[in-house]
């Protein structure tokens, strides 16, 4: 294409105008703009002459727009990093409005939830660290008359459990009901909200027949030890917890109709129950509730407060009802009709009980308190 010479005159004219308006040299000013129109139409015509540059060049020419569209799927998309920088996303830990699991809630909870503790004995987890064992044979009452080992070798062949409530996911929402025993359960109505759950957990001689409508009927997890053994439907799972040798023994003697009768006192020789639904509390996961959760208060844990522990590794979302003592400060069941009972001194009831406290203050259970006036 052949210059304008018209525009190249009127290009010239003022320049000439610029040089003697700033005083600067003529030949200088043309020289300098020669060579800057020659360097350009240099480069232009090396880009023009290679298809590869062109490419380029259309390929540059995004709009703003469309960058920043690009930016925005970028950001959308799944941050993957190596395992040793991993970025972990904010996903859902259950399917529950709340999930128990979920880190980052609480700086408290996180420090003592140890989502690797299991609370079930099984056949790939029944090995005692020494330890263990040794906080486990500290609440034993007497010298055991038979070894860990041999004792569990046979309860593992008439119960084979196997590992349990493992199978956590996105897309699980278990809710569960802890039933205490408290008296604050009188008059609370609180049955059939108590039966909307999918497992129903009750503790050592908890009732149902005759109190329905403030505890319920459903029971899917009864938690007993020898002492506080009692009679199950079917449907029911037996929960041993076993606070010593002694009440493994006893278990194994009523699935095989022995003649352990006694412990430090009379228990039932008999139970109705079913064999294939029994599962046994781990003494690890024992010592562990005892170390982190109520920071070694006490003796041992209580068994209402055992079952809750469990119910926080095994459940997405947990409710709890009858548990403290009733509106007059009295440590009693809801079927008994004695006028006091204080806390047993093998327990810190005030300690757990402020541990419950925390637990539905940051959320992670809902605590019913139920206090009849």
């Amino acid at each position: 294409m052949k210059p304008n010479i018209t525009l190249f005159f009127i290009l010239m004219l003022g320049s000439i105008f610029i040089c003697l308006h700033y005083s600067v040299p003529l030949h200088t000013f043309a020289l300098n703009h020669i060579s800057k129109i020659a360097q350009s139409k240099s480069e232009t015509l090396t880009k023009l002459s290679n298809t590869s540059a062109l490419d380029s060049l259309k390929i540059e020419s995004i709009s703003p727009k469309a960058e920043l569209n690009c930016a925005k799927v970028e950001s959308n998309s799944p941050k993957i990093q190596s395992d040793e920088n991993k970025i972990v996303p904010d996903h859902r830990f259950c399917a529950c409005t709340h999930c128990i699991s979920k880190p980052n809630v609480s700086e408290w909870f996180d420090k003592r939830f140890n989502s690797t503790a299991h609370p079930l004995l099984s056949k790939t987890n029944s090995n005692l660290s020494e330890e263990q064992y040794q906080f486990w044979m500290q609440l034993q009452p007497q010298n055991p008359s038979a070894s860990y080992d041999v004792i569990i070798q046979r309860l593992l062949e008439l119960f084979p459990s196997e590992d349990n409530y493992l199978d956590q996911s996105p897309s699980r929402c278990r809710s569960c009901a802890i039933v205490g025993n408290s008296d604050n359960l009188s008059g609370s109505n609180y049955g059939t909200m108590i039966e909307e759950h999918d497992f129903v957990m009750r503790v050592n001689r908890g009732k149902t027949e005759g109190y329905e409508k403030d505890v319920g009927a459903k029971t899917t997890h009864h938690f007993m030890y020898p002492e506080s053994a009692t009679n199950l439907k079917n449907n029911t799972r037996l929960v041993l917890v076993p606070f010593k040798i002694i009440d493994l023994q006893w278990l194994i003697s009523v699935a095989t109709k022995s003649k352990v009768n006694h412990t430090y006192e009379s228990v039932l020789s008999t139970l109705e129950f079913n064999k294939a639904k029994v599962l046994v509390y781990h003494p690890a996961f024992i010592k562990y509730v005892y170390d982190i959760w109520t920071e070694k208060h006490g003796r041992y844990p209580s068994t209402g407060f055992l079952v809750l522990i469990f119910a926080l590794h095994v459940c997405d979302e947990v409710n709890v009802y009858g548990y403290g003592a009733n509106s007059k400060g009295e440590w009693k069941h809801y079927w008994e009709n004695i006028t006091d009972s204080p806390y047993p001194s093998v327990h810190s009831g005030d300690s757990e009980y402020n541990t419950i406290l925390k637990l539905d203050d940051i959320g992670k259970i809902k605590l019913y308190k139920g206090i009849k006036t």
